[in-house]
């Protein structure tokens, strides 16, 4: 009888094999950067409320044309 996985189950086992190569290759620097930026989304998004989300994702779009278009 032979041992047989689900059809589902190879991308699981793919994705996590390609995130622990990632992983290994950024190093410790790289986590920690990684790491720093998770952060800062999670605090920014923590913040976010459904009375506020719109006020929140102008401000998001502002900022964003602000670093591309400049300023003014």
């Amino acid at each position: 009888m032979e041992a047989h996985l689900p059809d589902w189950l190879w991308p699981i086992g793919l994705l996590t094999f390609l995130g622990a190569c990632v992983d290994f290759l950024i190093g410790r620097a790289g986590q920690q950067s990684v790491k720093d930026f998770l952060e800062t989304w999670w605090i920014k998004f923590d913040d976010v409320h459904w009375r506020n989300f719109g006020r929140k994702e102008a401000y998001l779009a502002v900022a964003a044309m602000d670093v591309l278009f400049g300023a003014r």
